[in-house]
């Protein structure tokens, strides 16, 4: 029988950049490099998992990242935006999951709702109404999570994946 080590999930340090650049890389891959093509992964992951575009996104205000550790071992990060930093502003007085990503080694074991959870507590104590993220509607598994969670569709937006124009839903939870 294995032992769920618990989440440490902490604000990433600017010294911890590149560990962050590199994990969000590699999750990024895994999940859509498969369902893509290469042309299109290579481009777009070229320009958003840069040091130069990750230090941009780490300095602009507004724009959170937290590293999850198991151990010492980081094995999930995650990326919250509030105010200005939002990629849409449809919901007043709310909180974007921007990014949410577990590594593949650790997928399965509960890890995603810990990071779901936090964002939830995180955005209470910022007294935040409204919870939301973008998902691709592609991605079945994903959306059926959210779902469970409360979450429901209420607004779509375009994504450039390369060249390839794919639609992302997004769906909110009131907090």
């Amino acid at each position: 029988m294995s032992v769920r080590l618990p989440l440490d999930i902490r604000p990433v340090r600017i010294e911890e950049l590149d560990k962050l650049r590199i994990l969000a890389r590699e999750t990024f891959i895994t999940a859509f490099g498969p369902h893509n093509t290469a042309e299109n992964m290579d481009a777009y992951v070229s320009k958003h998992f840069s040091k130069g575009y990750f230090e941009q996104l780490y300095r602009s205000p507004g724009s959170l990242f937290f590293l999850a550790y198991r151990g010492e071992k980081a094995i999930a990060y995650l990326k919250l935006n509030i105010e200005k930093a939002q990629n849409e502003q449809l919901l007043d007085n709310s909180i974007e999951i921007e990014r949410i990503y577990v590594h593949e080694n650790y997928q399965g074991q509960g890890y995603g709702q810990d990071l779901l959870d936090f964002s939830t507590v995180y955005g209470r104590q910022l007294n935040k109404d409204w919870i939301w993220l973008g998902v691709w509607d592609q991605n079945q598994g994903a959306i059926r999570f959210y779902e469970r969670h409360g979450f429901t569709t209420f607004s779509q937006h375009d994504f450039y994946l390369g060249d390839e124009l794919q639609i992302d839903w997004l769906m909110k939870r009131r907090l």
